[in-house]
């Protein structure tokens, strides 16, 4: 996650791009499914930047679920998961403009959990993720491999914990905390990132280095309209910068 950087997420730690800013996870495919989701009445439809730099526009099929994100301001103009022959996102395509240049694909357990997770680009597998799990629908360890010229090579492991409402406590050296109002990027909650199968929307992104001192912090802050829906988020960082980001939703 923010217009959903991915600096908080799994997916960040291969692919360096400005999709989004503290984002989303898992339920797509059913193995994280949403504990407190927006009303079913009211579909997020897009979030930008209040300068326009970053836009994310959400497009669905008359079932209500996503089929495509049009972005401007990333590496991308269109973000299209995949789904297989079980109705299981198991594929995510990156595009610049009619141009693929970014790939995962997932692999799953007997219970639908991903348990693996593969980056390419330009048709190059550059890195994977593996998932392990002690209980639930949700990872506890993710170990990361890069691949170049031929070797692979274990870059980081990362242990992660929840709260009782499924939200992620600790990832690593970074920790969360969160208001108790509906995940406003639920939606999008097929991306194989750390925040948005959250129940709830994060109010704090604290990281650590191994002494204990902050090196980094994120604070946001939330607008909600009547029926509960984040329409505003502000978020401050570390160094004094604000960043303001609007939700637009259309309820029926």
């Amino acid at each position: 996650m923010n217009h959903i950087n991915l600096k908080n997420s799994y997916i960040m730690k291969f692919l360096t791009i400005n999709f989004f800013a503290t984002v989303l996870i898992l339920a797509s495919c059913k193995k994280n499914p949403p504990t407190n989701p927006v009303s079913s009445n009211c579909l997020l439809q897009s979030y930008v930047t209040s300068d326009n730099s970053i836009s994310n526009k959400i497009n669905y099929d008359a079932n209500n679920q996503v089929i495509s994100v049009e972005s401007v301001g990333s590496n991308y103009t269109s973000i299209v998961p995949i789904k297989d022959a079980r109705n299981r996102i198991y594929k995510i395509d990156y595009y610049n403009g009619t141009t693929l240049t970014t790939e995962t694909i997932y692999q799953f357990d007997a219970s639908n959990r991903i348990t693996l997770i593969s980056y390419y680009q330009q048709g190059t597998l550059i890195g994977y993720a593996s998932w392990t799990y002690s209980s639930g629908s949700r990872p506890t360890e993710q170990k990361l491999y890069n691949i170049s010229n031929g070797n692979t090579t274990l870059t980081e492991t990362d242990d992660y914990t929840y709260d009782s409402r499924g939200n992620l406590l600790t990832d690593g050296n970074e920790t969360y905390t969160y208001d108790d109002k509906p995940n406003a990027i639920q939606a999008l909650s097929f991306f194989p990132v750390a925040l948005a199968g959250n129940a709830n929307n994060i109010t704090s992104d604290i990281t650590k280095d191994n002494s204990g001192d902050i090196t980094a912090s994120e604070i946001s802050t939330y607008t909600y309209d009547s029926n509960g829906n984040v329409i505003q988020r502000k978020e401050i960082d570390n160094i004094g910068v604000s960043t303001i980001y609007n939700y637009s939703f259309l309820c029926h």
